[in-house]
């Protein structure tokens, strides 16, 4: 199929160019949004996720009135790993102010990159080391 095509050359470029390449594919409607997709959840055939050397899933969690507002919001779980590391999980707090997804249930930001608010001679952010 051209599904499988498209994988075997996607996967050859990745090993050819010792590269990691990231294809997303979207699951298959579910009955509900309770519940994060799993790896035979993937739309189209099953040569995505046979072909990947490694599949993710990224799940956010549709809250429900009365639900804990302190649960998680989403998920990021290791599906499939051909170095067999084995399954992983790691869930994801959403923190509104900084937009951001982290793993401190406080919902704390992260900033990646150091600038001041003041700008520089040019009247541009100033990034501070």
């Amino acid at each position: 199929t051209a599904q499988k095509q498209a994988m075997r050359k996607i996967v050859a470029f990745a090993h050819a160019a010792k590269a990691h390449v990231h294809l997303v594919a979207h699951p298959r409607k579910a009955m509900d949004e309770k519940h994060a997709p799993g790896k035979l959840d993937v739309a189209g055939s099953g040569h995505i996720t046979n072909g990947a050397d490694n599949v993710f899933s990224v799940w956010s969690a549709r809250k429900e009135d009365g639900q804990d507002p302190d649960s998680t919001d989403a998920k990021l779980e290791l599906l499939k790993d051909r170095d067999d590391a084995g399954r992983h999980t790691v869930y994801l707090y959403f923190n509104k102010d900084a937009n951001q997804y982290t793993t401190d249930p406080n919902r704390r930001g992260y900033q990646y990159i150091k600038f001041s608010t003041q700008p520089n001679t040019h009247g541009e952010p100033q990034y501070v080391e």
